[in-house]
């Protein structure tokens, strides 16, 4: 005799998906959070230059297999950013719409290269510019679940290395997350 087979016809993989594109919109609000509060920390954003930029990093996650991986990559690109900028006065990152579009191969698109170079660094010298990567885990850790204990690890982390301009941008990365309107 033979058995019926039931068919679930509704699929399994559909929460978690939803809950995929949660964590993708949580990535990547807090990655444009740290991104506005390093590169263009006195600025604000019309809402239609906000939604450009929340797309492109949004497709840089839904494209990336591994989400902490991508997350970490993207602050690290973010902080190598902020050294080049940081190195001459006459450089400057134009508007996050434009930086972050991925055909304009002078914004986010070409640090690809520059932390390509810096994991090759750190293949041969290991824990060079370890405060770079320590403050996105941190950052990454603190987006995912804020408390005072993430927090004060961190903040513990980025001193022992003396990592005083990250440690800023940490806090100031936190402050924005909790208290900015964009």
């Amino acid at each position: 005799m033979r058995t019926a087979k039931i068919i679930d016809l509704a699929p399994h993989s559909q929460p978690g998906r939803k809950r995929q594109v949660v964590a993708i919109d949580k990535l990547s609000n807090a990655a444009w959070n740290f991104a506005h509060t390093i590169l263009w920390p006195q600025q604000t954003f019309c809402k239609e230059d906000l939604n450009g930029t929340l797309e492109s990093i949004q497709s840089y996650f839904e494209l990336s297999t591994d989400k902490k991986k991508a997350f970490t990559s993207f602050c690290e690109r973010i902080i190598l950013t902020d050294r080049y900028v940081s190195a001459r006065p006459e450089r400057y990152v134009p508007n996050p719409s434009v930086w972050f579009n991925r055909n304009y191969e002078f914004g986010f698109a070409g640090t690809k290269s520059w932390y390509q170079r810096l994991q090759l660094q750190r293949e041969e010298i290991p824990g060079y510019l370890q405060q770079s990567s320590v403050i996105a885990s941190c950052y990454l850790d603190y987006s995912l679940k804020p408390s005072a204990k993430v927090f004060t690890r961190c903040r513990k982390k980025l001193l022992e290395l003396k990592a005083y301009k990250l440690l800023q941008y940490f806090y100031n990365s936190i402050i924005h997350l909790n208290y900015s309107i964009q």
